[in-house]
């Protein structure tokens, strides 16, 4: 096993309940997306336009010439003109026309009246509001009955004298004692609809007015259209909830990865693949003071004098290299070896790392190792180094009879 599986194993072991938890939420949360996304997205509600319809009304318009003039020959029609000559042309005439449009369907009765209406305002001091003083209204025409399907227009023709209507206006006035701050004089038209516009009911009054005013021998006319009018209104529609296509993707990857882990873990778990051996704790150990203590190792081939020196083992890495700081020595690698050395007051102080056993490779030449591997991994007692003069008989017997060997 490599010592990168190695810290794997260890970080799997020592957080196993973490990795559990983590994978088991992303196992609910994986398998609630596929399920909210893929299974049952369910229904969301929300607004859109519905479909519109609007009405359109005008009044087409023209005056007759009756008297003679330098201009115009009698009989001629002035039409659809602002202004026209009230001694001239006194005959007013037209019509009004109505019609709607809707994107889908449409069928309304209706109901179009035509009327004059004169009346006298007053404007309240120190406001914009007006009082209606006086008003006489008379109908001049009447469609009643019609159905209009979608681009049907309703056409309700008129005339009138214009010179009769302003003179009849100024009379009331006179005869009144000139009660009002201003008159009026419109035609006004008034539509009723009433059927089913795009499937739904409507039911609407609509009114028109075309203005007439007289200035000085003449009548202007205004506000002939034509006007439109629009209904705009918007619906709650439900229909079924979708998502980004990034959520669809990611779901079913989530599920199976969570379950995919979970079923790792508990099948390592079981065969008890996780738990480290003493051997491979003192393994990430020395790997641990390896990396720690990089700095103080330098790699030395030591001649063969000073690997017959009396040898003492170290317990750990970490108890080498403190015991070459106090000695203000260096710590020695043996090349190609993963043996550590301090020479040290004409002893050897030696470090084997453990092991494992499928790593183990005899180097060319070399005998198979004897005895048990756990040998090197005995600890050693520093505290004699404590003392100002050392000889053989300081060093522990084990240490002692291994230098004898050597």
């Amino acid at each position: 096993m490599t010592d990168q599986a190695l810290r794997l194993r260890a970080l799997l072991d020592e957080q196993f309940l973490v990795l559990v938890l983590l994978l088991a939420l992303v196992t609910v949360t994986g398998g609630w997306l596929v399920y909210t996304t893929h299974v049952d997205p369910g229904e969301e509600r929300f607004e859109r336009q519905a479909p519109s319809w609007s009405v359109q009304s005008e009044f087409d318009h023209r005056a007759v010439v009756t008297q003679q003039n330098p201009l115009y020959s009698v009989g001629s029609n002035l039409s659809n003109r602002s202004v026209y000559f009230a001694t001239v042309s006194p005959r007013f005439e037209g019509a009004y026309r109505f019609s709607y449009r809707a994107r889908e369907s449409g069928e309304l009765n209706s109901r179009v009246t035509l009327a004059v209406v004169k009346r006298g305002l007053v404007t309240e001091p120190n406001s914009e509001n007006t009082t209606v003083v006086w008003q006489r209204t008379r109908t001049i025409g009447s469609i009643d009955g019609t159905t209009l399907r979608p681009d049907d227009s309703i056409r309700v023709p008129f005339s009138t004298n214009a010179t009769a209507l302003g003179n009849e206006v100024t009379t009331i006035e006179e005869r009144l004692g000139k009660p009002s701050d201003r008159t009026q004089l419109y035609l006004r038209a008034t539509v009723i609809v009433s059927g089913l516009v795009n499937g739904r009911e409507v039911d609407r009054k609509t009114t028109h007015r075309l203005s007439l005013r007289f200035d000085e021998g003449t009548y202007r006319v205004s506000n002939a259209g034509p006007n439109v009018e629009s209904f705009e209104r918007t619906e709650m529609v439900t229909r079924e909830r979708s998502f980004e296509p990034l959520r669809e993707f990611i779901s079913p990857i989530l599920f199976f990865i969570g379950c995919g882990g979970l079923g790792v873990l508990v099948v390592v778990q079981r065969r008890g693949s996780l738990p480290l051996t003493e051997q491979e704790h003192a393994r990430l150990e020395y790997l641990d003071d390896r990396n720690q203590f990089d700095e103080w190792i330098s790699e030395i081939r030591l001649p063969e004098e000073a690997l017959e020196l009396p040898e003492a083992e170290a317990s750990s890495l970490g108890s080498l290299v403190d015991f070459a700081i106090d000695t203000e020595n260096g710590v020695i690698e043996a090349p190609g070896e993963e043996v550590f050395y301090v020479v040290h007051d004409g002893y050897l102080y030696t470090y084997r790392p453990p092991v494992l056993d499928e790593a183990r490779e005899p180097a060319a030449g070399a005998e198979e190792p004897t005895g048990d591997a756990d040998d090197g991994l005995d600890s050693f007692d520093f505290s004699f180094l404590d003392r100002d003069e050392r000889s053989e008989d300081d060093l522990p017997s084990s240490a002692a009879s291994h230098g004898d060997e050597n």
